[in-house]
Formats: C-alpha cells, sequence, structure tokens
C-alpha cells in the first residue's frame, strides 16, 4: 500500500460495506450495465449487445449503492449508481454503512483498484477467458486507508474539480480536432474541385 499519514486507520472492506442480494423477483425495471465508463442504462428494446433471457432474475440496484463487475477484472470496473434498476445477478453489489464516511472517496479508491490492476493481482480464474474473478473473500477483507471524514471530503473535492477541469480540457481537444477534421475536409474538397487554383503553387514548388 505505502506510506500513508500516520493519523489515517486501515479498515477492512466488510467492515465499511454491505454487499447485497435483492432479486428483483419480476421484469419491468430499467436494466444497469456495468461499463469502464460507469454504470450506463441498457437499451433492450433494440436487441443489440448482450440480453438476458430472464430479467426477473436479476438484483436490484438502488441509487447510493455501488456495484461492481467482478466477473472480469480486466474489462470490469466499478461505480456509485445514480439510478435505480436491476443488473446481473453476477454482479457485486453493496452498500457503504459506515456513518463517518464519504462514498465519493471509496469510489475513486476502488476504481484505481481497477486502473492500476491491484484488484487484478488479487484475481482468481482463467484470466485468458475472461474469467478472472475477485472472490467474495478476498474482497470483504480487501483493506484500505481509512482517513478522517473532513478529510475524505477534501480530497473528493480536489479530485472532482480536477477531474471536471481535464475533462473539460478534453472536450475542447476534441472539438478542435474536429474543426480541424471538417477544415481539412473543406480544403481538399475545393482543391480537387478547382475552387482554389493551386497551379501556382506547383510552379513554385517545380
Amino acid at each position: 500500500m505505502g506510506n500513508i499519514p500516520e493519523h489515517w486507520v486501515i479498515k477492512r472492506v466488510k467492515h465499511l460495506f454491505e454487499i447485497r442480494k435483492r432479486i428483483a423477483g419480476k421484469e419491468g425495471y430499467q436494466v444497469l450495465s456495468i461499463t469502464q465508463q460507469g454504470i450506463k442504462i441498457k437499451d433492450t428494446e433494440s436487441g443489440e449487445g448482450q440480453l438476458a433471457m430472464d430479467y426477473s432474475k436479476y438484483q436490484f440496484v438502488k441509487v447510493g449503492d455501488f456495484a461492481m463487475n467482478h466477473m472480469d477484472l480486466l474489462t470490469g470496473y466499478v461505480d456509485l449508481s445514480g439510478e435505480f434498476g436491476v443488473t446481473s445477478p453476477d454482479y457485486r453489489v453493496f452498500t457503504l454503512t459506515d456513518k463517518n464516511s464519504v462514498d465519493r472517496y471509496y469510489l475513486y479508491l476502488m476504481q484505481m483498484g481497477y486502473k492500476l490492476k491491484i484488484f487484478f493481482a488479487l484475481g482468481q480464474g482463467v484470466a485468458n477467458v475472461g474469467r478472472w474473478r475477485l472472490q467474495t473473500e478476498v474482497f470483504s477483507n480487501f483493506l484500505i486507508p481509512y482517513p478522517p471524514m473532513n478529510e475524505q471530503k477534501e480530497i473528493v473535492d480536489f479530485l472532482d474539480g480536477k477531474i471536471e477541469r481535464i475533462d473539460a480540457l478534453v472536450a475542447e481537444t476534441k472539438n478542435s480536432i474536429e474543426l480541424l477534421k471538417e477544415h481539412s475536409t473543406a480544403l481538399i474538397s475545393a482543391a480537387v474541385t478547382g475552387k482554389i487554383d493551386v497551379r501556382h503553387l506547383v510552379k513554385d514548388a517545380a
């Protein structure tokens, strides 16, 4: 884990969270997919993608629950749900029960468990067929840093601010790239259709 501040505590996941397993029992709820871009509402009407035969066997995910695809630690992810719905019964749904904790602090921490392949190093199964799993016992006993609640809030506020600025820069850069592509296409079109005269450029080059 490396060095952490002296006044922080180390706790096991099972002392902070409770794993939930609430089967819906009927269909009609929106279906939630856990992607590497977070929890998304699945389009079950179009017939595209992988669909289940019986969504009544899916489990509930409530707003504020964590949902984790622990079945494939290479392509899986974890997110904090902002939606009510159901997700695969194979996934892990758990709720923060510690009253002195900030949920988004643990969200950042657990997402880094995927991004830095910390969870992958603790997995079991057959990785080359996409079944490298984080077993329940390993997850429940996973040790995580537990700073005071005010510091958890400060960490979350700091990361939220930085990520918001980075996302804005990414969006601005993507927009600039699209504008340059449009300009390039327009320039090529104008040149090959004779709307701009490039003969003097060819002579100069010669």
